[in-house]
């Protein structure tokens, strides 16, 4: 009888452990996501950013460029 019973005792431990397995598994899925969507929007600011920066810079030598040639 105490071998059945230590049978269901491991069987249980193991079928906890492919639980917390699954659970770490799905919480990986989720932290990778949540950091892939975080770098697409630091990027994406960072070129809206830049590209903000460029045309600003386009902006200021051609005003000063006309200044320069009047």
């Amino acid at each position: 009888m105490d071998i059945d019973v230590n049978i269901g005792n491991e069987f249980l431990v193991v079928r906890i452990l492919q639980k917390i397995a699954e659970f770490l598994q799905s919480l990986e899925f989720v932290c990778t996501n949540l950091y892939n969507i975080f770098l697409l929007f630091v990027l994406s600011t960072v070129q809206d950013n830049v590209e903000d920066n460029i045309q600003k810079g386009i902006k200021y030598s051609e005003k000063n460029c006309k200044k320069n040639f009047e």
